[in-house]
């Protein structure tokens, strides 16, 4: 198997420091935030997890790895006193070689030194619950006059409010409620949020336009 580094702040360990990624990375599992109501003297208790929401909502995750080189206890004291520079404590963007098109977002704790001569150094992160796609979703399409067009916007899971605009003053249509998009504006309403894995528009302008939906995604 080829050696590969971690990627913090868009920097390679490897190709950096040399340094590679051990087989320990681990990642924990996303934990749901629940808020459940006991019910004395009945069965089971009352589930208001997502209440305010209507999706589930999540707490914060744990990325942990050790980075590794053969190298002497001064090149080790060393490398670690530049990541502690760089990244130590700090909020960063952080790729491991599992989804390497996504990032997690979060505080970087740069371990302590142990095992004299290992050429160990450990990494952990108390990262956002969803991983980001690298680059935003965009979706384009060409709207004639005075016709409906049907689109459906693909998501990875995390819920997200588009980013609309259009060429032409347009009318955007969402389970049976309008929204007026002004001219050449970037349109965002909560009231858009996508919540799943897709979800179908409806698009109406008098005059021809282009319609362009921009998205963050992310995957738990």
């Amino acid at each position: 198997m080829a050696k590969v580094g971690a990627i913090i702040n868009g920097v390679d360990t490897l190709t950096q420091y040399g340094l590679c990624m051990l087989a320990d990375l681990t990642i924990s599992e996303p934990v749901v935030k629940e808020s459940l109501v006991d019910l004395p003297g009945a069965d089971g208790t009352l589930d208001y997890s997502e209440a305010l929401t209507g999706y589930p909502v999540f707490e914060d995750r744990t990325v942990s790895f050790t980075l590794f080189k053969m190298m002497d206890e001064e090149e080790r004291a060393q490398i670690r006193t530049d990541l502690l520079g760089r990244y130590g404590g700090r909020v960063v963007t952080l790729v491991t070689p599992d989804l390497s098109t996504y990032f997690w977002r979060g505080r970087i704790t740069i371990g302590g030194l142990s095992d004299f001569n290992s050429g160990r150094i450990p990494i952990s992160a108390r990262v956002e619950p969803y991983r980001l796609k690298a680059a935003q979703t965009t979706v384009t399409e060409s709207l004639s006059a005075n016709t409906e067009k049907t689109i459906t916007l693909v998501n990875a899971g995390m819920p997200t409010i588009p980013t609309i605009r259009c060429t032409k003053q347009c009318t955007v249509t969402v389970d049976g409620v309008a929204y007026t998009i002004p001219a050449n504006t970037d349109y965002r309403n909560d009231s858009l949020m996508i919540t799943g894995l897709s979800t179908q528009i409806t698009a109406l302008t008098a005059s021809s336009a282009s319609l362009t939906i921009t998205y963050q995604e992310g995957v738990l």
